[in-house]
């Protein structure tokens, strides 16, 4: 997991990318990142509640996700996140 640590704090990368765009639950960011950057990979942050869709290590979107709780029995399990993947 070492390879995909990032060097800054995920709000940080967030803000630089979609600048301070509200990001309401439900909704996602999305910008054009051409596919020459890199191989796509995905980035969950369960504790943020958020999930990040790099291209190399560009960030192209983050949107928000919904996790179960392990309380009531629920698995941990992710929503619908870009079905354009």
């Amino acid at each position: 997991l070492d390879k995909y640590k990032l060097d800054k704090c995920p709000f940080d990368v967030v803000f630089e990318a979609f600048g301070d765009e509200p990001l309401k639950p439900g909704h996602y960011l999305w910008r054009d990142v051409p596919d020459s950057v890199g191989p796509k990979r995905v980035v969950i942050s369960l504790s943020d509640q958020l999930a990040y869709l790099y291209r190399g290590d560009t960030l192209v979107a983050v949107s928000t996700i919904s996790s179960g709780k392990s309380e009531i029995g629920e698995p941990a399990a992710l929503m619908s996140f870009a079905k354009s993947l």
